[in-house]
């Protein structure tokens, strides 16, 4: 599937780059003082540069199926997979958390700071301050400096968040993940010691029809 999203995002991406290369739109004269429209092919190269920049994540994504050649290469992805059981439901409780938040931060600071003025603003602010892209300092833009009762809450809300989700919910996700990590890598050794006891037995079958016909032959 993600090698036939692929050809279809190419060959796409190429359709609108020679459409871009042979729109003659775009042959302008630089000394011209009439107004010349070019929202169309600004249009068509934004459209092109994100088909081409998605098929580039399409290609990473499908390159991961290839890691199955080799055991040690597909730890990765098996150990992703060996966890989704638990993983699903953890992340929707992660999920519910973030939204939570996001909303109480919309209702909070939406009317007075940008990045909490939409819900989807909010969200994604959300998601920064997990990450560390946002700092209490930037919340505090939107108190006075006598407010005591709304640094109160803002601290509150601030720090009960991130520590809440960085210190506990991230570390469990890891857990998670090392946990599927360590059952792969368990199963990985059990599969080469029974390889290695199969070929062992194998080898060991034929040189003893070996030695017996050599005994026969005496």
């Amino acid at each position: 599937v993600l090698d036939l999203m692929r050809s279809a995002g190419f060959v796409l991406a190429i359709s609108l780059w020679v459409s871009l290369v042979m729109d003659t739109s775009r042959n302008i004269d630089l000394d011209t003082v009439e107004f010349v429209d070019l929202e169309a092919p600004a249009e068509t190269f934004r459209i092109y540069n994100l088909l081409f920049n998605l098929v580039i994540l399409i290609t990473l994504f499908s390159m991961l199926q290839y890691t199955a050649l080799d055991d040690r290469m597909a730890l990765l992805t098996r150990s992703v997979f060996e966890s989704m059981g638990d993983l699903v439901p953890f992340m929707l409780i992660f999920l519910m958390f973030v939204v939570t938040f996001g909303l109480v931060g919309h209702l909070l600071y939406g009317p007075v700071l940008v990045e909490w003025s939409t819900i989807g603003f909010s969200m994604i602010t959300s998601i920064d301050l997990i990450m560390g892209n946002y700092m209490f300092v930037q919340l505090k833009e939107s108190m006075g400096d006598e407010e005591y009762l709304s640094l109160i809450v803002g601290a509150l809300y601030f720090y009960v968040y991130f520590f809440l989700m960085m210190l506990v919910v991230m570390n469990i996700v890891i857990a998670i993940l090392m946990d599927g990590y360590a059952s792969v890598k368990e199963n990985l050794g059990s599969s080469v010691e029974e390889q290695i006891k199969y070929n062992v037995e194998a080898e060991g079958s034929v040189m003893l029809l070996a030695m017996r016909d050599q005994v026969h032959k005496v």
